[in-house]
């Protein structure tokens, strides 16, 4: 879930300056949990809007691959979403959508109930 604090100092320069510090010029990985908190998710796709290369989920690899750098001269990211919440379909879709974002979803397959309600075979 999203905690206001955290979605607070993600766009702060200090922030900003530390994780280009770290990882350089290489892509990241931002990996969400669930949008509980909307209007955060929302300023904080404005921020990624105006500051970063949002990666298309087919391109990271690629990008990886070859090497530090990005075709707009900004920090590139790749939107992930784990653990199946609902609030990805609810909330993240109907923001990510407008700035034209994509994102990969994860999914645990012990977690998906099957058609009768009961966990598939697979556990």
């Amino acid at each position: 879930m999203i905690n206001r604090a955290v979605m607070g100092v993600l766009g702060a320069p200090p922030v900003e300056r530390l994780s280009l510090a770290v990882t350089g010029r290489r892509p990241r990985v931002l990996a969400y949990h669930g949008v509980d908190d909307v209007a955060a998710f929302e300023a904080h796709l404005r921020i990624l809007a105006t500051r970063y290369e949002v990666l298309d989920p087919t391109e990271f690899v690629g990008r990886v691959e070859a090497g530090p750098g990005s075709s707009t001269g900004r920090p590139a990211v790749l939107l992930t979403f784990d653990d199946r919440s609902p609030t990805v379909v609810h909330h993240a879709l109907p923001l990510l959508n407008p700035h034209g974002f994509r994102a990969r979803m994860f999914i645990c397959p012990a977690l998906v109930a099957s058609v009768d309600g009961h966990v598939g075979p697979w556990v």
